[in-house]
């Protein structure tokens, strides 16, 4: 079990509001599916390339995720 704060919780709770009635936390367009995993990635693509995600030390790389 992994302890979240009551901030984390609150988001979990409005995204399963949003996920509407699936079983999933994020579900995908099917509810009886999650997203794919690679949905994560093309996001952060077209974000990098709208430059819409830019670090002050350079371009953001889906790694920059696990820094802590």
């Amino acid at each position: 079990m992994i302890p979240l704060t009551p901030t984390a919780l609150e988001l979990f709770d409005k995204l399963k509001e949003q996920a509407d009635g699936s079983v999933w936390v994020m579900a995908g367009k099917d509810p009886k599916k999650h997203v794919d995993e690679k949905i994560f990635g093309h996001a952060i693509r077209r974000l990098v390339k709208a430059e819409r995600l830019v670090l002050p030390g350079g371009a953001f790389t889906i790694h920059d995720l696990r820094r802590s």
